[in-house]
């Protein structure tokens, strides 16, 4: 009964025709008490079936207690089937040696808790990931009754990390692929007896230079910085432009050319080069201007004018000798 905000245990332990004899005893704290664990009892299990992450009571064999709603979508089952498995059966065999061993601690008493990321197997067969925090009840003599085990999914976040690292992984690998092919045409560029350059149209659709081999100073007497920026035209000998700038449109058009020229060094002097003209392609395909390999060759010409010399004045000398034979007496 319930009397002046009080609570009392009301029993009847004797009764006559004309009495009855009752006892009472106040149980308003223990009502109290129990009222409070109720709502404590309620209060925790709105939490537990509310909670974003995964929420369970474990047995210390492993077996699954109480499981809430973001527990049973991690997994893939629902409670019923849940409360029938063990942790052990649902983690990924990588992962269940050290989680083992942290709950021996507990169970040991070592450890009151432990936080650990590990993988699980999803009900479809399939890898999930999960942040487990893991904590314990005990009763009087220290044993644990059971496992508070909390579990927040990170398979989004996990799986987007492996795919930075590798994407990291992949770009720095690019990166030094960049950087030795680039290493490389430096060396050889630097090293080659032909001077190379790149050049690209300007708007009135000249070649300019924006790119030339450091070689070009001991064959021309300057170094790249003087050459940065000029035409081709600048540097080819008047006679050779007109026949130039008609092979040139073959390679704006494609084409590949090789010709012979004169080019005027800082001194002045006309030096003969042959030089194979191409598109230069980048990285994705497009035309970015034409690449320009050029071979010092005055030895070469000097050589085939000697032999061109030699030939005329045999010519003349022959041409003497047989009017003088068809003149002598």
């Amino acid at each position: 009964i319930r009397t002046a905000g009080r609570r009392y245990d009301l029993r009847a332990t004797r009764a006559t025709s004309s009495s009855i004899v009752l006892t009472w005893r106040d149980v308003t704290e223990r009502f109290q008490l129990s009222q409070r664990l109720a709502a404590s009892e309620a209060r925790y299990r709105r939490s537990m079936d509310c909670a974003a992450i995964g929420m369970c009571l474990v047995a210390p064999d492993g077996r699954f207690i109480e499981v809430n709603d973001s527990l049973c979508r991690f997994f893939g089952y629902d409670a019923d089937t849940l409360t029938t498995k063990t942790w052990q059966e649902l983690t990924a065999p990588d992962y269940l040696e050290a989680d083992q061993n942290k709950v021996n601690d507990v169970l040991d008493g070592r450890l009151e808790s432990y936080r650990m990321v590990k993988q699980y197997v999803h009900a479809d067969g399939h890898l999930i990931w999960g942040d487990l925090s893991v904590s314990c009840i005990r009763d009087e003599h220290g044993l644990v009754e059971n496992f508070i085990s909390q579990i927040t999914d990170i398979t989004a976040q996990v799986e987007a990390d492996e795919w930075n690292r590798t994407l990291a992984q992949e770009l720095q690998r690019q990166n030094k692929l960049i950087a030795d092919s680039e290493a490389t045409y430096r060396l050889l560029a630097e090293n080659a007896g032909d001077v190379v350059c790149h050049t690209r149209e300007d708007s009135t659709r000249g070649n300019r230079i924006v790119w030339i081999s450091p070689n070009v100073e001991a064959a021309l007497g300057a170094p790249p910085d003087h050459w940065l920026g000029r035409t081709l035209l600048e540097l080819i000998s008047p006679e050779d432009v007109q026949a130039h700038a008609d092979r040139w449109k073959n390679v704006s058009a494609g084409a590949v050319i090789s010709e012979r020229v004169r080019m005027r060094s800082v001194d002045g002097l006309m030096h003969w080069f042959r030089i194979n003209v191409k598109p230069f392609l980048d990285a994705e395909g497009h035309r970015d201007g034409a690449v320009i390999a050029a071979h010092l060759v005055d030895e070469e010409v000097a050589a085939e004018q000697a032999v061109e010399e030699a030939r005329r004045l045999q010519a003349q000398a022959d041409k003497r000798f047989r009017r003088a034979m068809e003149s002598a007496a």
